[in-house]
């Protein structure tokens, strides 16, 4: 994620009151683990490593809105590895976008 995606999807979640953590693990930790275990165990064992953004959309209408706009508007992120959309197991979803330096 480059600089200029990074302030639009800041300004974004901002601007719609979307609940986002910004972390930093300087180890790598498994999804599962660091966020919240998947509904079906499948990203449980996704390994994270350096700065993340994770998003906590209240409902599916708000992941889909969220979803939509980094697939609109992120031309860095969208379609990577370094985007998950997934279903926890209290079935909320979340989304955890990776940020690199090296793509500053």
């Amino acid at each position: 994620m480059n600089v200029l995606d990074l302030f639009k999807l800041e300004d974004f979640l901002q601007s719609n009151d979307f609940v986002a953590l910004h972390m930093d693990f300087p180890k790598s930790v498994e999804l599962g683990e660091a966020i919240s275990p998947s509904e079906n165990g499948i990203w449980d064992s996704y390994k994270l490593n350096g700065k993340v953004i994770a998003i906590f959309p209240c409902d599916k209408e708000e992941a889909d809105k969220v979803f939509t706009f980094i697939q609109t508007e992120l031309n860095t992120v969208a379609w990577t590895e370094s985007c998950i959309m997934y279903l926890g197991t209290d079935y909320k979803f979340r989304i955890v976008i990776s940020v690199s330096d090296t793509d500053m």
